[in-house]
């Protein structure tokens, strides 16, 4: 059974590393995957019958670790501006340190509006706008920017060779502004959320590796 699961994770990661690294406009094909693997193609099929049903799980299995990841995170976090400010800097922090999952991650529809993590954004959208924390116009839209500040951001830091923490810092405040957030608290949970996020992450999260 170990063995199964290993390798099983073993196509996950060459299907995230194959598809991470192709541009918009290439499409990969099951002999990338199983060439970044090392293994053959009847070894493939003995846990996937596509290279489509590999993303799915691969795409399902990144939401799901995301939304445990920020689950550690925040489980002694109530502030929702906290908690938006705290998942924008994990999910650009990640692409950042791991380029392949925030290439993969920008693509998959896992981040759907019915995804376990699209539920958990609004929820913390609905407890910000009912603090009075958020001055918005729609939940829905809210959503829609969020994400936008997240994929942007993320693509940003996967394309570009710059200190990522001063840039991650600059797009949160920026983008919890854009919520209704007056500069001078967001500028100020920015840094909070950054301070916060870097010291516990070691303790909580796998992937996680020190910010050049």
């Amino acid at each position: 059974m170990r063995k199964r699961h290993r390798m099983r994770e073993r196509l996950l990661q060459a299907t995230m590393d194959v598809c991470g690294s192709m541009g918009p406009a290439e499409q990969a094909v099951i002999d990338d995957v199983i060439r970044a693997a090392g293994v053959s193609r009847g070894t493939f099929y003995k846990y996937f019958s596509s290279l489509e049903e590999a993303r799915s799980a691969l795409g399902q299995f990144l939401t799901n670790d995301l939304v445990e990841g920020l689950g550690a995170m925040f489980q002694d976090v109530s502030d929702p501006v906290q908690r938006t400010a705290s998942g924008w800097i994990l999910i650009m922090a990640r692409a950042a340190i791991h380029p392949a999952w925030g290439a993969f991650v920008m693509r998959t529809e896992h981040f759907s509006e019915d995804s376990v993590f699209m539920a958990a954004v609004r929820r913390n959208t609905v407890a910000g706008m009912s603090n009075g924390d958020y001055s918005i116009d729609s939940v829905t839209a809210a959503i829609d920017f969020q994400m936008g500040v997240a994929i942007q951001g993320m693509r940003h830091l996967v394309e570009a060779a710059e200190p990522p923490i001063p840039y991650i810092t600059a797009m949160t405040s920026m983008g919890l502004r854009g919520l209704g957030v007056a500069q001078r608290r967001a500028d100020s949970m920015a840094r909070l959320a950054m301070r916060d996020v870097t010291a516990r992450a070691p303790d909580h999260l796998e992937w996680w590796r020190a910010l050049e």
